[in-house]
């Protein structure tokens, strides 16, 4: 039974544990730039989510999605899009929990990253990594 939830999902928990371990580089750049640079929140988070954004990326279309090498331009412009949204959707958690609530950096940081995890795993799996299949409704 396990070992068939396992097989079913192998690709949802792959993605999850890259996720965790990109989402820890992330943390990562974006507090060595806002300790070590003297940045606002907003500029760390951006070279964060540029760093987190070239691996996520390459891991998602070779190891997760396996996705070919065909119209790697669109993928990478929809990928692009994708990641503008998620940094939106970040930041204004973000923004929300930490100057609005007082609620702790790392804390905020690491519920902002988790809210954006299963719309981008839905929009990769769905949109940016699809090859030309149609939009599947898989549960």
């Amino acid at each position: 039974m396990i070992n068939n939830i396992l097989t079913k999902n192998k690709k949802f928990l792959m993605y999850i544990a890259f996720s965790i371990a990109i989402s820890g580089v992330n943390i990562l750049v974006y507090f060595l730039v806002y300790n070590f640079m003297y940045s606002n929140i907003l500029f760390a988070n951006a070279v964060a989510y540029l760093v987190s954004f070239i691996i996520q990326f390459v891991v998602s279309r070779r190891i997760i999605f396996k996705s070919g090498k065909e119209q790697i331009t669109r993928k990478i412009i929809m990928f692009v899009l994708m990641k503008a949204f998620a940094m939106l959707l970040d930041s204004a958690v973000l923004y929300l929990l930490q100057d609005c609530l007082g609620i702790n950096k790392i804390i905020s940081k690491i519920i902002s990253n988790s809210s954006t995890a299963i719309s981008n795993y839905w929009l990769s799996n769905n949109w940016v990594f699809r090859d030309g299949k149609e939009l599947t409704n898989k549960k």
